[in-house]
Parts: structure tokens; C-alpha cells; sequence
């Protein structure tokens, strides 16, 4: 066969993004010439998938070609109407003058920009990414390949754009791979022998997510291990009712996609850099997310997968199995990414950090006396606090600890001066850090279970957890809350002789100027209590003049059982700090003077992602939202530094909190974290995200 005609062979075709033509331009490249001539045809054929939704993010798209340094060929694409057409393969095939195999290697690449700083056509003329800083700012190399040619073969040279590498920046001669940089040199022993359906979505070897993974079967995958800690490996499960009977499938089959903090979706591989793998092979349940995602977008202080579902119907989809056409189509137009609840809001894109919750304080106060020995047990209370406390809702709030005693036992703690509470049995402390010490008094209460069921010391008790709540200061001086919940199953009118009744101490205590809340959390009452009073009716009357309200665990036990977590996810959430430094982030306070300007606001949403059931809630603005008609105003605002959600935005975020705990509870897991994060038009984003400044 002579050269000239291998430079006849047909051109491959098809478009990345949506079914376009593109043989013209793979024709025209047919005589750039990187290899030299023989017997056989000899091809590199690079292959460019992606399941992005490219016209978020990008607004121009380029491919080179480099034969050693020298740049041979150089191509843009704009992004019209919110789409890009790119060549599904660009093959690299002889030259007719060339009668040897150039020792240079081929680098195939490509990059993606985010602002307005070329056009394709300017791209195409000037054929060098590096005028344009790839890396810094706003152009993004999204893949970079780099291999030497061999005569005789017709490669493919798999070229797959990943949502973790769209902000990832790496050296010359690296490639981003899963979020982390890699060399891109890739060896000709790991690639395979072209053929037509290793790329195109129209071969009955094509993976359908409609069949394999539909979002109405999707299940949120619930980590094995500890996800905080430092030895975590990625390692997920398909969750399952522990009541029921195992599910029936097979090993292998199962997939997995992720949705990512831009609400982008994607369908994950069987594979061990940017997909997943089986640690069991015997066990199809139970998969574990590649080192790289691992590590660049799972195990950071502000993580890029925010939700991860799993579905095991069918074969895992591997690295070369292209997804069917129609269903790639609508992955690209964002058909599996979360649904906004607001109107033509899906093409809002976020802003950098999630908002940081303001600092809050909690004093639990628990009854040990005899009554409430069954809660002492790793099955009942220990379980639930331990769960509660280990709950990322629940990293800004300061806890303490200490029991409510029958005064029979311990003593009249009325008359004692100073009031004992002031100082709690586990002092005030991140919640992470208290919790070992509240799980070990749950399992072995000092100086073990009260052995009478006298009056409790609940007013004294209360008092001396004002005045500690009084005293824990805020490191920002913003507070969200502070309040004292009493958790107990029996007589909740027990006072100090002649002074005031609990509603009265709880109201008085939310109308000084610390604003002190009160929850309560009635338990069922224990077998042997012999108590006449009404403990629901007692407590809900604390609460409400506390200004909160009862949890009746007597006619609804999951109600107590969740009791604490909800008093967290309260003092957790709708109030965020502007000048914390957690994860990075030093001040939010000039990017939401800017959204909020009354001469120019910005369009701008609050937006969460639910972990159970995947629904996306945008929070529009509502200037009346303060602190003063947190009930009439429905929306966020902005409050001196500090962000405020009111109304049914804030009651819809807490339920989401809570009903998040109680699946991942069931689970044996805490809940996982539910970041708050800004969106805002697309096209406002790198502007916005200037003003950030991270450490």
C-alpha cells in the first residue's frame, strides 16, 4: 500500500458534544503527516468523550497536535447556545514524504476556556494554549496525551474529559487524571487496537444509564468506615433495610455516578484512576472510589463530589464502552443533574466555598435516675448521641454535658452556692472531640444509675446551664444560637421551693439579652415509674415558652430517638458566618455586598443538594429575611456579616438535615455534610470568584 493511499482512508466522524459532521476537518488533517510509511495502515486515532455540561463552564474549546514541539495542528470551537461540536476522533495518519517513523512522540490535547479570553478562530490562528496561560485563570487543559508513533497499528488513544479535571492545573508534560496530576506520556502496550465501538455511542455494545442506572433507582451510597477519618479509602456501599432479605445480583454488577458541587453529573467507570473498583469481587455491593477521586475530590475541606448514587442492575460500565447516543445527548444537556425547584434556573453555577454556619452552643441536660436506665446502652442513647454528635451539622457548636440527679441521691443541689451546673461533667467543646467522653458516661454513667426517682434537680439544673451558655463566647462574635435541651421521661415540674415554674425560668431565660433557648426531649417513661404528672404536656409547655418545642418520644419513640440531631441541625443551620476561616475561606462579605447592592444586585441563589433523595433547592433572596421576621420572610439576605435564611427555605433546609440523619442513622452512619453554597449566572462566576481569597 503506498502512502498516498493511506491518505485516502476515510475519515472518522461524528461530533463529541451532540451528533455533528465533522469530517471536513478530519479530512483536512489527513495529510499533517506524523509517522512514516508502510505495508500496513498506521494510526493514532484520539478519541474525545465527555459527559460535561460544557456550556456552563466553558465558552471555547481547543485541540492541538504537537510532533514533538512543534505545533501541527490547532483547532477551536465556540460554545453556541450552551453546545460545542468537537471531532469524536481526530486521526494522526502518514505523510507521503515521510518514509520513517519520526522519533519525536505525538501530543495529542485538549483545553477548555472559561472566560472571554479568545475565540476559536483567534485559537486556530495562534495554535499555542501557552499565549493564553493554560493553567492559570481561566483556559483549563482538560487532557493531554503524549506517546510515541509506531508503524504498523492503528491505536486508539482514549482522550476522556472529566469534570475532576476541569479546574486542575498541571505542569507541560502532565495530564490531570481523576483531579491529580499524572505524567501524559501513556504507554502503546495499555491501548487498543482501534475499533468503531470503543467510541461511538450507536453499537449494541453501548452502555444505557436508562437500563443500568436509572435515577429512580438510584440509592445514595453510604460510606464503610469513618468518612473523617484520616484512613478513609473511599470505600461505599449500596444501602440496605437491615430488616430485609440480601439483594439478589451478581459480582460485577453494579455502577455508580457522582454529582459534583457544579451539579454536574457523572456516570463513573470500572476503573482504578478515575472511576471505581470491587475490593470484593464477591461482593457487588460494596465498591471503592479510585485513588485519585479519592483523594482530590473526596478527602479536601471542601469536597467536589457533594452526592454519590449506585444502582446494581447491570454490569459495571467499563473505560471503553461508550454511553448510547440519545442518553449521552441528554447527560450533556444536564438530564441527570439535579432539578432547580426555582423557574429557568438550571444554568446558575457556583461560587467557590460553601457558607460556613455561625457559631452555636449547646448544654444537654439528661435525667440518670432509675427511670431511665433502658436509655443507658449502646443500642438507645449512646447510639443516637453518638451518631448526632458525629454529624457534620454539628461541627460549629460548642457542647456540654451533665446530668440531671434525683435529689434524694445526690443532695438538695437548690442550696448549694456556687450552682454546681455552672460546671459541667464534660465541659463545653467541639462536638467532635466530646463525643468519646458523652458515649462513655452514656455506657457507664459516673457513679452509675440513680437507684431512686425522687425530684429532679431540673430548675437549679436549667439555671446553671444559662450560665454557662452566658459565658461561651462566639470566636467570630456571630452567634446563631444557644440554647439547653433537658432530655428526661418523668416529672418536668420539679422546682427549687418558692421560686418560679420551668416555663416561667425558660422564658425568662429567652427574653434576657444572651436570648437563651430551651428544648426538651420527653423519653418514654420507664416501667417501675410511678409519676402522676403529664411529662409531655410539662415539657412541651418548657419548650414553647423556651421558644422551641417538645420532642414526644412517648407516642412517637423515633421522635426522641432523633431528638438531639434535630436541636443540632437548628443550631447547624440557616445562620452563616462571613468572617470565618474555616476551609479556606476568609471573607464572603465583599462578594455579597455586591449581590446584594441595591442600585445593581445580582440574581443569586443559596442552593443545597439533598443526600438522600438528590433534589436540588435553590433559596431566592428576600430582603425582609433578619433576625427580627425570621418567620415572615421567606428567602436568605444579608445581615451585617452575617447570611440568614427565614421562613419555609429555613424550616425545608432543617427537615432535609434531619430526614438525611434519620436514612444514614438507619445505616449505622452519621449524616453527611449538606454545604450551602452561592450560585449565580455562569457568566458571573469568574468575576465573583475573584474576590474570594483562600489560603
Amino acid at each position: 500500500m503506498a502512502c498516498s493511499e493511506l491518505n485516502s482512508r476515510p475519515a472518522l466522524r461524528r461530533g463529541l458534544f451532540h451528533r455533528s459532521i465533522a469530517a471536513s476537518l478530519l479530512v483536512g488533517m489527513a495529510g499533517m503527516g506524523f509517522a512514516g510509511c508502510s505495508d500496513d495502515p498506521t494510526e493514532i486515532v484520539a478519541g474525545m468523550t465527555t459527559q460535561i455540561n460544557v456550556g456552563k463552564d466553558m465558552q471555547v474549546v481547543g485541540v492541538t497536535v504537537r510532533l514533538g514541539g512543534r505545533f501541527v495542528f490547532c483547532q477551536g470551537y465556540d460554545v453556541v447556545n450552551g453546545t460545542v461540536t468537537l471531532p469524536s476522533t481526530l486521526g494522526v495518519v502518514p505523510q507521503e514524504d515521510r518514509d520513517t517513523v519520526p522519533a519525536e512522540p505525538v501530543t495529542v490535547e485538549v483545553v477548555g476556556f472559561r472566560g472571554n479570553v479568545t475565540t476559536a478562530e483567534e485559537f486556530s490562528l495562534n495554535c499555542s494554549i501557552n499565549t493564553y496561560n493554560a493553567g492559570e485563570g481561566d483556559a483549563r487543559v482538560l487532557r493531554r496525551r503524549r506517546m510515541p508513533y509506531f508503524a504498523g497499528e492503528i491505536l486508539y488513544l482514549p482522550m476522556p474529559l472529566k469534570e475532576s479535571c476541569k479546574d486542575v492545573s498541571c505542569a507541560e508534560d502532565e495530564t490531570c487524571v481523576g483531579g491529580l496530576c499524572e505524567s501524559a506520556d501513556i504507554d502503546n502496550s495499555s491501548l487498543e487496537a482501534y475499533a468503531d465501538e470503543l467510541i461511538f455511542g450507536n453499537t449494541s455494545t453501548c452502555f444505557s444509564p436508562e437500563r443500568c442506572i436509572p435515577l429512580g433507582a438510584t440509592l445514595p451510597a453510604v460510606p464503610v468506615g469513618d468518612p473523617t477519618a484520616a484512613d478513609f479509602d473511599c470505600t461505599y456501599r449500596f444501602p440496605q433495610d437491615p430488616n430485609a432479605d440480601p439483594i439478589p445480583t451478581s459480582p460485577g454488577a453494579l455502577n455508580v455516578d457522582v454529582i459534583y458541587q457544579s451539579f454536574n453529573t457523572e456516570i463513573l467507570d470500572l476503573d482504578d484512576k478515575e472511576g471505581f473498583t470491587f475490593p470484593d469481587p464477591n461482593d457487588p455491593l460494596t465498591f471503592r472510589l479510585a485513588e485519585n477521586l479519592c483523594i482530590s475530590q473526596i478527602k479536601q475541606p471542601d469536597p467536589r463530589i457533594i452526592g454519590i448514587r449506585s444502582a446494581p442492575l447491570c454490569a459495571a460500565k467499563r473505560a471503553l464502552q461508550p454511553i448510547c447516543d440519545d442518553e449521552l445527548k441528554d447527560i450533556q444537556d444536564g438530564g441527570r443533574s439535579p432539578v432547580s425547584n426555582l423557574t429557568n434556573l438550571n444554568s446558575l453555577c457556583t461560587v467557590s466555598l460553601p457558607l460556613t454556619p455561625a457559631d452555636s452552643a449547646l448544654y444537654v441536660l439528661l435525667d440518670k435516675s432509675d427511670s431511665m436506665r433502658e436509655f443507658f446502652s449502646p443500642d438507645a442513647l449512646q447510639f443516637a448521641l453518638s451518631l448526632s454528635l458525629r454529624n457534620p451539622v454539628a461541627a460549629k457548636t460548642q457542647i456540654a454535658f451533665d446530668y440531671l440527679t434525683s435529689n434524694q441521691v445526690g443532695g438538695d443541689f437548690c442550696t448549694e452556692v456556687p450552682n454546681p451546673y455552672l460546671t459541667p461533667l464534660v465541659p463545653f467543646g467541639e462536638a467532635e472531640a466530646v463525643q468519646p467522653f458523652i458515649a462513655a458516661e452514656l455506657a457507664n454513667p459516673s457513679g452509675g444509675i440513680d437507684m431512686a426517682d425522687g425530684d429532679l434537680d431540673i430548675e437549679i439544673g436549667l439555671q446553671g446551664a444559662y450560665g454557662a451558655l452566658a459565658t461561651a463566647m462566639s470566636s467570630t462574635g456571630n452567634f446563631n444560637r444557644r440554647a439547653a435541651v433537658l432530655v428526661g421521661n418523668r416529672n418536668l415540674r420539679a422546682t427549687c421551693g418558692g421560686m418560679d415554674d420551668l416555663p416561667t425560668v425558660a422564658a425568662n431565660a429567652l427574653g434576657s439579652t444572651d436570648e437563651l433557648y430551651t428544648y426538651v426531649a420527653v423519653l418514654e417513661p420507664g416501667q417501675n415509674t410511678v409519676d402522676m404528672t403529664n411529662p409531655v404536656a410539662d415539657g412541651s409547655a418548657i419548650a414553647t415558652a423556651g421558644g422551641t418545642s417538645a420532642f414526644d418520644g412517648v407516642n412517637d419513640p423515633a421522635e426522641g430517638a432523633l431528638a438531639v440531631q434535630k436541636v443540632l441541625s437548628d443550631l447547624g443551620s440557616c445562620v452563616y458566618d462571613l468572617q470565618s476561616t474555616d476551609n479556606g475561606q476568609t471573607n464572603f462579605v465583599d462578594i455579597f455586598a455586591d449581590i446584594t447592592d441595591p442600585m445593581d444586585p445580582i440574581e443569586a441563589q443559596l442552593s443545597y443538594l439533598d443526600p438522600v433523595d438528590f433534589g436540588r433547592t435553590d433559596i431566592p433572596r428576600d430582603p425582609n429575611c433578619s433576625a427580627a421576621n425570621t418567620d415572615s420572610a421567606n428567602g436568605w439576605n444579608l445581615e451585617g456579616t452575617v447570611v440568614r435564611i427565614c421562613g419555609q427555605p429555613c424550616e425545608a433546609l432543617r427537615t432535609t438535615l434531619n430526614d438525611t440523619a434519620a436514612f444514614y442513622a438507619t445505616q449505622g452512619q452519621p449524616g453527611p455534610e449538606v454545604p450551602i453554597r452561592i450560585t449565580v449566572p455562569c457568566s458571573l462566576v469568574g468575576g465573583l470568584e475573584e474576590q474570594v481569597i483562600k489560603e
